[in-house]
């Protein structure tokens, strides 16, 4: 892998410059990449282009960028597909652009491999380093390029956002939560946390424990701790996707407990233009009127009035992490921490396209969103990181 510190211009003249006809650029947000696998594919002169795609909500997005550079001409060549899609495809042609190359599964390399395409250019931020020795074996004599997200703050082609951290508490007095015991028992029984040890042989009865939202973390945590130890004594599959499940759910259990926080900040933030960071479906609900999800059939009509400037928050889970263009977004608010190295710089990507980005992350304190802030941080400028003590203190 070859990795530049340049501007974008000449990082953009490099990448056209490669001598190979198989090429990985793997590059930040906002760097350009739609425009070069464009003029990549128009440098070979095509009869044919195939353009994969993870969502079909980006394919306008890619006709949006073909007229933008006046390359109509081109766009007419062009057969886009999904990669869930991509069995479906002709065999033959001349150029192909993988764009969000990271969803190249197993499954899509077999497939691939009967598509006869001499020129092929993979688009992506995040292609983790243990994929490409795969994507060598398809892609012949395959050059990778790289500009990381740090880098290319580093290097001033991308802003450095300004951040501001909102540390947060788990309730350890008041019994809000439940942790539900043996949920296939025929009895039924309620207890407090304290009385839990007398039910842990009695799996005939399904239990409800009254705890306080420090007591059902440290049970969570309990349970992940065990499964991922199983996992990695008995090398089990299964125990492995047990605990990568508990551990999603505990972290979805944590951002739900913000559901009462974000609209606070969404109110003090009425004037700026906001995109929230949600775990599923029904936190876009909880949190905005304007959600952006697979269930919301106005989301690419929400997109767009977002876009014209008609609305200025906006809520999504998944559908924006990637691809999506968002005009003049300035702060990413994070309801949900993810801990994937991918969702994290995609994320990222969608706010660094503003000249002077703001991110606001609460997060509770001791807890598995802790450690995934700390992850996250080690991107920014620690000069503007700002640990507030309430949502006042967001001075932007």
């Amino acid at each position: 892998i070859y990795i530049y510190k340049m501007n974008r211009d000449s990082g953009k003249q490099v990448i056209l410059s490669l001598p190979s006809n198989n090429i990985l650029a793997m590059l930040p947000t906002s760097f350009g990449k739609s425009y070069i696998g464009m003029k990549w594919c128009e440098k070979h002169h095509p009869n044919s282009i195939l353009i994969v795609v993870p969502r079909l909500v980006l394919i306008q997005n890619w006709k949006d960028e073909f007229i933008k550079w006046d390359k109509k001409e081109l766009l007419d060549k062009v057969t886009f597909s999904t990669y869930a899609g991509i069995h479906k495809v002709g065999k033959v042609y001349e150029c192909t652009i993988f764009d969000e190359a990271h969803h190249i599964s197993p499954r899509v390399i077999e497939i691939i491999k009967t598509i006869k395409s001499p020129y092929n250019i993979l688009l992506s931020a995040t292609v983790k380093a243990q994929y490409i020795d795969s994507l060598k074996r398809v892609f012949n004599n395959l050059y990778c390029y790289r500009i990381s997200a740090k880098e290319a703050i580093n290097n001033n082609i991308l802003p450095d956002p300004k951040v501001f951290l909102l540390p947060l508490t788990l309730d350890t007095k008041h019994k809000t939560e439940t942790i539900i015991l043996h949920p296939n028992g025929k009895l039924n029984a309620t207890c407090s946390y304290e009385k839990r040890w007398e039910y842990f042989k009695k799996k005939n009865v399904k239990v409800t424990i009254q705890c306080t939202e420090s007591q059902k973390y440290l049970d969570m945590s309990g349970s992940i701790e065990r499964l991922k130890n199983m996992a990695i004594t008995t090398g089990s599959q299964v125990r492995k996707n047990q605990w990568l499940h508990k551990a999603g759910e505990r972290l979805k259990w944590l951002s739900n407990l913000k559901n009462a926080i974000i609209p606070r900040i969404l109110l003090e933030l009425k004037d700026e233009r906001v995109l929230t960071f949600c775990n599923s479906i029904q936190q876009t609900e909880i949190l905005g009127k304007n959600c952006i999800n697979s269930k919301n059939k106005k989301s690419t009509q929400t997109l767009k009035d977002f876009n014209d400037g008609l609305i200025n928050h906006i809520t999504a889970c998944n559908m924006v992490n990637e691809g999506v263009n968002l005009f003049n977004c300035r702060i990413g608010l994070y309801a949900n921490l993810n801990s994937s190295d991918v969702i994290i710089i995609q994320r990222l990507g969608r706010i660094l396209r503003h000249p002077s980005p703001i991110i606001i992350i609460p997060y509770f304190k001791h807890t598995r969103d802790e450690e995934i802030v700390k992850k996250m941080t080690t991107n920014y400028n620690p000069e503007l990181i700002y640990t507030i003590k309430s949502i006042k203190d967001i001075k932007l």
